[in-house]
């Protein structure tokens, strides 16, 4: 603690001259590998599967061990139901690659639904749903 600093007040600065976030780098870094997939894309289910890091950090507290379990559900359940509005958007995509006008046309009339139920639910932002169907329509149009 310094002297010009009122009692009870922490610098974040410990004696040795290291602050608190050196003396936690690398808790940092350790998470970074798990978040990282070596294609390169976010997979972070390794932090939700049990017996790993994930696991050090539950509460005590009966109903707080109960939340941790119900976000972890609840969380799968939220990654496949994004999984399944994204494979009907490249159903879309491809069908549009392909040339095939019906098929693309028959398959965004049955997405639109499905990102609006999503957006709805919070499974994706509005923004993006607003975005998926504005690009897929314009890519239907320019194939007119």
């Amino acid at each position: 603690m310094c002297a010009t600093e009122p009692q009870g007040r922490s610098s974040g600065v410990s004696r040795e001259g290291h602050s608190r976030r050196d003396a936690n780098a690398h808790r940092h870094v350790r998470r970074a590998t798990l978040l990282d997939s070596p294609t390169g894309a976010p997979n972070n289910t390794a932090l939700f599967e049990p017996g790993t890091q994930r696991d050090l950090h539950v509460a005590n507290i009966k109903s707080a061990k109960k939340r941790a379990r119900q976000a972890i559900k609840r969380r799968a359940h939220n990654v496949a139901l994004r999984s399944k509005v994204r494979n009907a958007v490249r159903k879309v995509l491809k069908a549009v690659a392909a040339g095939d006008k019906e098929a693309a046309a028959a398959s965004f009339k049955a997405v639109v639904p499905e990102i609006d139920r999503m957006a709805g639910k919070g499974i994706l932002r509005k923004s993006r749903a607003a975005h998926y169907k504005s690009q897929l329509n314009a890519k239907l149009r320019a194939m007119a």
